[in-house]
């Protein structure tokens, strides 16, 4: 056995570990916060970085030599996917901090629009005497108004909480001996015809909206009586360091039967502590958190119940549920909140999950009097086509890139990634996160040096870029014996290595953006539409937030004219979310969606396949 020490941050983390264990293994089982490992431990994305200090590892593998800068290699950095113990060697590692992320939290979040769901109300009646022994129960709810409860109507019912009826249990005042009667003031809480509390003092009832994304989680705190936003919290999901996509965990999920459990644990540990962050900001105790509404993928809502995902995995595709489901924060594992209400929303298919439901609710899809386009591009690129009552969806698979993965600098949206670039006066100019010298290149960052490629010819239309003696620019450098774009020169980036956006990940940007136009096509396809019959488009999501429409336009991730016809509609799932929170007609709305957006899969179709070759190349061809 040999003593592992990994130092991260200002914890220090010690490990016995056996002779042959995997570096990355050890790392996942710490559940160190922060670590990523976008690939799964396939070797293949270079990002699971550790600094070796002291003791002996393995030899470095051909495989590190490929993915890492010498500059690099020369300071003690390795993979720790590559890394294996060795037997009897204490060994001293420290993790890298990762930087902060930059996150689109925004929605429009409903203040003062919407048709509420929850109601407070302050009632006072009269104290209980031998000639009104009327139940206290019965005397609130004939005070009650909502449009769920007619106390004229003596066949409809509330639904009435255990907590409320024991909230009313203690002794109430009598007559006094002049025969004068008092009055006790109650303050209601209901969500549409369910008593949820009755409380004798006056209290905020709060309720939490959060979108559990493949990447990214953001959770807002709202006061369920009048829809303010009390705080919002965001940040990277925990179970990257399983995986940038669904693929790679799920597929980490069946390599072991307790995986799933360990999946489950990361993603409720997370929302967990950021609830309990949300609460203590505002002096809100954990009672006061009544409701949970979560949207995200059909993948991620099962990670969050603990249910097997292999039926996701394999054709012919089955999730175990897509229907909008209800849980106590216990039966989820939600330690802080046990007794909170939790709310899934409902999922389309296998690969259409929550939160594409939610963004076709949140843009009105439905209504639409002409096809609108929803697009909500990330590690899987889904998409709706909607109009005149109807909607079609699909779901491809564009892969990490768009996420930084497998882009030999790539990173995420975190200070310090490029994300965004133009030329200038024939120069390179590009901004960074944070303002601060440059790390790596980030999605909008990548859409931009491709399209700057295409846009200035120096890549033709197969996207193979101009040898730097044939096209004589100096943004032009050639890189492991390929030409590359030169993005940032050694002494301008963050550690000394120049930042190129090398062949390879052009390769990688035609992969992703072939996937995501073929799919728009085989959408138009199926509805007998050209682009040209196309008048809005929707773009959604994190990574859809900040890509400049132009750039995705140029590299025909947007094909034909559909980036002049495209709006930023930020996190519609998250806003959905809110909405379900809110709002107390949103779950019918949902159920609609779901009733009348039809799935099409595409892994199937000769079509997309056609498409997919033919959306490979570059501009007009």
């Amino acid at each position: 056995m040999s003593t592992i020490t990994l130092i991260h941050k200002t914890d220090e983390y010690v490990q016995e570990a056996a002779a042959g264990e995997n570096l990355l293994d050890i790392i996942q089982e710490l559940e160190i916060s922060g670590f990523n490992a976008p690939c799964g431990g396939q070797g293949t994305c270079g990002k699971c970085r550790i600094v070796h200090k002291e003791g002996i590892l393995n030899p470095i593998t051909d495989q590190e030599k490929s993915q890492l800068d010498s500059p690099d290699i020369a300071k003690g950095i390795r993979m720790a996917c590559r890394c294996i113990i060795q037997e009897n060697s204490p060994v001293t590692l420290y993790i890298p901090e990762a930087a902060s992320s930059r996150i689109q939290a925004s929605s429009a979040l409903l203040m003062g629009k919407h048709n509420p769901r929850f109601q407070v109300q302050h009632i006072s009646i009269e104290s209980g005497s031998l000639e009104n022994q009327k139940s206290t129960l019965s005397k609130v709810l004939s005070i009650i108004e909502t449009a769920d409860i007619s106390p004229s109507q003596e066949s409809i019912y509330p639904v009435v909480t255990p907590a409320s009826l024991h909230a009313l249990a203690p002794p109430v005042h009598s007559a006094d001996s002049s025969g004068d009667k008092s009055t006790d003031t109650w303050h209601v809480l209901l969500d549409k015809s369910e008593l949820i509390e009755i409380q004798n003092r006056e209290t905020i009832y709060a309720g939490c909206a959060a979108d559990i994304g493949t990447t990214t989680i953001v959770i807002h705190l709202i006061n369920l009586a009048d829809g303010t936003v009390l705080g919002t919290w965001s940040g990277m999901n925990e179970q990257k360091r399983y995986g940038a996509d669904v693929i790679s965990r799920i597929q980490y999920s069946m390599e072991q039967k307790e995986n799933t459990g360990k999946l489950q644990k990361v993603i409720v540990n997370q929302i967990d502590n950021a609830v309990n962050y949300l609460l203590s900001t505002v002096s809100l105790e954990a009672p006061q958190l009544k409701v949970v509404t979560i949207a995200g993928n059909t993948t991620m809502l099962h990670f969050l119940t603990g249910c097997e995902t292999s039926g996701i995995a394999a054709s012919p595709f089955i999730p175990v549920f897509t229907d909008f489901l209800t849980f106590s924060g216990a039966d989820l594992g939600f330690s802080s909140i046990p007794h909170a209400k939790v709310e899934l929303l409902p999922s389309i298919a296998a690969y259409v999950g929550a939160d594409i439901s939610a963004g076709i609710s949140v843009t009105d899809l439905l209504n639409k009097t002409s096809p609108t386009l929803f697009l909500d591009i990330g590690t899987n690129g889904e998409m709706a086509l909607g109009y005149s009552g109807s909607a079609i969806c699909c779901s491809t698979a564009a892969g990490p890139a768009f996420e930084g993965a497998n882009i030999r600098y790539g990173m995420g949206g975190v200070t310090g990634a490029i994300d965004s670039v133009r030329l200038e006066k024939g120069k390179i100019v590009y901004t960074t996160i944070g303002n601060t010298p440059p790390a790596g290149i980030c999605g909008s960052g990548i859409i931009d040096a491709a399209a700057l490629l295409i846009s200035s010819e120096a890549a033709d239309y197969t996207g193979r870029i101009a040898a730097k003696d044939d096209i004589k620019v100096p943004w032009i450098v050639e890189f492991d014996g390929l030409p590359a774009l030169l993005l940032a020169d050694a002494d301008e980036t963050e550690n000394g290595v120049p930042i190129v956006f090398t062949q390879k990940d052009l390769r990688e940007v035609q992969l992703a953006k072939a996937a995501v136009a073929g799919g728009i096509m085989t959408l138009l396809k199926e509805r007998n539409l050209s682009i040209a019959d196309i008048t809005h488009v929707y773009l959604a999501g994190g990574f859809g937030s900040y890509i400049n429409p132009e750039s995705a336009g140029i590299i025909g991730l947007l094909p034909g004219n559909l980036s002049e016809k495209t709006e930023t509609a930020g996190n519609t799932s998250g806003e959905g979310a809110v909405r379900m929170l809110l709002d107390r007609n949103e779950l019918d709305n949902l159920k609609m969606v779901q009733f009348h957006c039809s799935y099409i899969e595409l892994s199937a179709r000769a079509d997309f396949q056609q498409f997919y070759i033919e959306e490979m190349y570059f501009g007009d061809y």
